[in-house]
């Protein structure tokens, strides 16, 4: 598959669960689509995310969006009353459609490409 790809390292931040780690914003592109998005890493990963790096991860948080809240919730081992998982499930709807829209018709394809493995 034929990916556009630029990753600006933004620097070592500190979210508000006081995880630090390096901020990085994200631009992919595939046919006449693109889309941007940020991708976090430990500081202990020292190399900059590849394409595929962040496509993974992309893949890996649209799959939730392939349940439904609850049995999500209950996968992961999340209180299905928090606010705060319900909003990352609907996060994991976002980058789905998000990445329906850069794929088009090889979603599919590039789903098969960037499972982790």
């Amino acid at each position: 598959m034929d990916i556009k790809y630029t990753a600006d390292h933004e620097g070592i931040k500190t979210d508000a669960d006081g995880w630090e780690h390096n901020f990085y914003t994200v631009t992919l592109g595939y046919g006449l689509q693109s889309m941007e998005t940020t991708f976090r890493t430990g500081t202990g990963w020292t190399k900059e995310p590849t394409a595929h790096d962040v496509l993974v991860g992309l893949f890996l948080d649209a799959d939730g969006a392939e349940y439904d809240f609850e049995d999500w919730a209950n996968e992961f081992g999340l209180d299905p009353d928090s606010r705060k998982a319900y909003a990352t499930w609907e996060a994991c709807k976002v980058i789905a459609a998000d990445l329906r829209e850069l794929f088009g018709f090889d979603y599919d394809e590039a789903r098969e490409a960037f499972q982790d493995r």
